[in-house]
């Protein structure tokens, strides 16, 4: 059973907004289909504009639970809960830090939506769980968003993806070098999925990894995913076990993990 975020899952706050037109957004996709994958679904599907603007006029509605009734209303339209968390959280992230840099919106404004968007994102994932997945329980990751490291969402959504292919997945927030040794020792993992920006640090994020290895009680595969792109140094012995890979498929078959994707709900036609 896949678990959910819970206690050992330790929260941060909402993504950063981006700060101009070179920064990075505040959400990116962390891992891809595979290329033969991508091929099928040319033209990639957009997100619905019109459940863009509910969605937004429900982040930042002044009533608290504005997000929910938002997501109520989407499902009303026949969008269901694995849809906007695979398409339309991403193109809200987006269209929320765009509208921050072009002074459209607040400071204020987009910390609450982002932080409403984030927990909504929260709640849809915690509701996957492995027996509504293909295949039941096909494997168990670790996946894990460094410490410092302020790109959590996308992560979220990975989680939630993987869930629905029919893997355990453990997430956890904000982790250290020093909670490894709890981490591999409270749970049976196939491999290690490590989410960082470019922004992250190199020296930070070699120390993640070492202490990823050191803990392992085997040759544990760790896979290194997100916009994180500069050269890693690291031991030999180390560097054999350790993949960065954009590719979700490809990181999953180098942890031994074989799974198809789980077919997208039904959408209602629209009236």
């Amino acid at each position: 059973m896949a678990q959910s975020l819970g206690s050992q899952a330790i929260r941060h706050g909402p993504d950063p907004v981006p700060h101009g037109p070179d920064t990075q957004p505040a959400i990116e996709t962390i891992w891809t289909a595979s290329g033969a994958d991508r091929r099928r679904c040319d033209p990639a599907p957009e997100a619905d504009g019109a459940a863009l603007d509910r969605l937004e006029a429900g982040l930042l509605s002044p009533e608290s639970d504005g997000a929910r009734e938002a997501l109520d209303d989407l499902a009303a339209w026949g969008i269901p809960a694995e849809e906007v968390a695979d398409l339309h959280v991403p193109a809200m992230a987006r269209r929320l830090g765009l509208r921050w840099h072009r002074d459209e919106l607040s400071f204020a404004q987009v910390t609450i939506g982002m932080s409403r968007l984030q927990r909504l994102v929260r709640d849809i994932v915690a509701e996957f769980d492995t027996d509504r997945c293909v295949g039941r329980e096909v494997g168990s990751l670790l996946l894990v968003v460094p410490e410092q490291e302020q790109h959590t969402l996308g992560a979220i959504l990975l989680c939630g993806q993987l869930r629905r292919r029919g893997l355990s997945v453990r997430l956890w927030l904000g982790f250290r070098p020093g909670d490894a040794a709890d981490a591999l020792t409270s749970g049976s993992y196939d491999g290690v999925f490590i989410s960082a920006s470019r922004s992250y640090g190199l020296e930070n994020l070699q120390e993640v990894i070492k202490s990823v290895r050191d803990a392992a009680l085997s040759t544990l595969p760790v896979c290194i995913g997100g916009s994180f792109t500069e050269p890693l140094r690291l031991p030999r012995d180390v560097e054999a076990a350790v993949h960065m890979t954009e590719d979700i498929d490809e990181a999953l078959e180098i942890c031994g993990i074989h799974t198809r994707v789980a077919p997208p709900a039904p959408r209602a036609l629209r009236s």
